[in-house]
């Protein structure tokens, strides 16, 4: 489910948050720990996709960053009882 909603604290800051069932899956809501760790500039970048590997993301990534690659993960899923894959990819500045 995606949901606005709005905090008065912030100043009526407008956030949208992903939520499944009562879990949150993520917001548009940046934590002060996670501003921070932006600053560091560590030069790593990852991302979790479904499905296979696109490579034409994976191209994009090595136009921006030194280093780009994308690895297929296979994982046994629970909701299908089967195995499902999903792609992993990381980029390197350095």
């Amino acid at each position: 489910m995606l949901r606005r909603r709005r905090l008065i604290q912030l100043g009526g800051l407008d956030i949208y948050e992903v939520k499944l069932g009562e879990y949150f899956l993520m917001t548009s809501l940046f934590h002060e720990a996670e501003v921070q760790l932006s600053k560091l500039s560590l030069g790593v970048f990852g991302l979790w996709a479904d499905g296979f590997p696109e490579d034409s993301f994976t191209k994009l990534l090595g136009r921006v960053f030194k280093s780009a690659d994308s690895h297929t993960i296979e994982f046994d899923n629970p909701l299908t009882r089967g195995s499902s894959e999903g792609t992993v990819y990381v980029a390197r500045r350095h």
